[in-house]
């Protein structure tokens, strides 16, 4: 008998994405006490899999997002590709953290916005 445990990602705007995390296999005729279920070592490896793949999808999105800028809604350039180490209970995770440069068109931040919103509300 065989399983297959996949983590589907459903990003902000709709996009869905299937990822597998991890097969299991258990041969059904003459088991034995211990092969029934997960071992602790099988389910420590399939949560590590699992933070690991959410962890990474995460960053994937919120850099994607962060590229774009707040005020004048145009994509920023990467300046390069890093990576990071997140500690998680299930060890050290190792993630890409691109670098974002700053709005080429100079846009001000959030100072534009506070300008802006006070003039509305004057």
């Amino acid at each position: 008998m065989e399983w297959v445990l996949k983590l589907e990602a459903k990003s902000g705007w709709g996009e869905v994405e299937t990822i597998e995390v991890g097969k299991l296999e258990r041969r059904v005729v003459g088991l034995t006490a211990e092969e029934f279920g997960l071992t602790l070592s099988e389910g420590k490896d399939l949560l590590g899999q699992l933070a690991r793949l959410i962890l990474q999808t995460q960053m994937e999105e919120f850099a994607t997002c962060s590229r774009v800028c707040r005020d004048c809604m145009k994509l920023r350039r990467r300046r390069d590709n890093r990576t990071r180490k997140i500690q998680t209970p299930f060890g050290t995770i190792t993630v890409d953290a691109p670098r974002i440069s700053v709005c080429p068109w100079h846009c001000h931040g959030n100072w534009r916005a506070a300008v802006a919103w006070v003039r509305i509300a004057a």
